[in-house]
């Protein structure tokens, strides 16, 4: 079991941040320590916390993000599967589209880059 400091420390994030993530209900510690003065979380709550921060930074909200999870849950004890598959299609498909403009912008960065580069060069800057 790992107190919410070593639970930051492992998954990059602050510990405000990891308590946010649970008054959203994103996150739920296993268990409280024997005095009730600190939350104890699993190691697999890091894996969960990776997904968290990965679809935020791929702009779900944090509303859309608890709402994929529910569902994720709910498929894995076996519930409403095809509404979890096409939840799961329909992200895979913005993400897909999001990778796609993030890599044309990266090319048109890289241009300016090589056009400052080359005026440098040329004695022009």
């Amino acid at each position: 079991m790992l107190k919410i400091g070593e639970l930051a420390r492992i998954s990059g994030l602050h510990a405000q941040t990891i308590r946010n993530y649970e008054q959203q209900s994103l996150l739920k510690p296993a268990a409280r320590s024997e005095t009730g003065q600190h939350r104890l979380y699993r190691a697999e709550e890091v894996a969960r916390l990776q997904f968290i921060r990965q679809a935020n930074l791929a702009g779900l909200t944090l509303r859309e993000v608890k709402e994929l999870l529910a569902l994720i849950e709910g498929g894995q004890r076996g519930e409403n599967f095809p509404r979890v598959r096409e939840a799961l299609e329909k992200n895979i498909r913005q993400t897909e589209q999001k990778i796609e403009l993030l890599s044309a912008f990266r090319d048109s960065l890289l241009s300016y880059r090589w056009r400052f580069e080359e005026k440098k060069d040329q004695g022009q800057l």
